[in-house]
């Protein structure tokens, strides 16, 4: 392929995933080297609450990748109230409206950030959080 243009192009999915998970993770979460637990950082706190459960269930993603997890990533609604912080009764609803804008998927009756959500989910963090939103 030497001079081929197009070569440029070329990249393992798994690696480009990678990078684009480190990039939205590094500001919000760390990850414990011994158990896979995710770490909030002080930036986490001035997330929404959205924002928060992405993030965490991605730091969930970030964990299994790097065989830190021996359970699955997804997580139940009681599950990530309790390990966000966040108020169960505000986790179900936000869910949904995740569900429904496809930046989380189920798994019986865990969910988790499917692989295509990443970029929306890393553009998303990028934008100024309005006053009221």
């Amino acid at each position: 392929m030497g001079d081929d243009p197009l070569a440029d192009l070329l990249v393992k999915k798994e690696d480009l995933d990678r990078k684009l998970l480190a990039e939205v993770l590094t500001p919000y979460v760390k990850l414990d080297q011994d158990s896979g637990t995710v770490i909030p950082t002080p930036s986490f706190a001035r997330l929404t609450n959205a924002s928060k459960i992405l993030v965490f269930l991605l730091g969930r993603k970030a964990a299994k990748s790097l065989n830190l997890l021996s359970e699955p990533e997804e997580r139940t609604p009681k599950e990530i109230a309790t390990l966000t912080g966040i108020n169960h009764d505000s986790v179900k609803p936000t869910l949904s409206t995740l569900y429904k804008a496809r930046k989380v998927q189920k798994a019986g009756n865990s969910y988790f950030v499917p692989d295509h959500a990443i970029l929306t989910i890393r553009e998303d963090l990028d934008k100024p959080t309005r006053p009221g939103a």
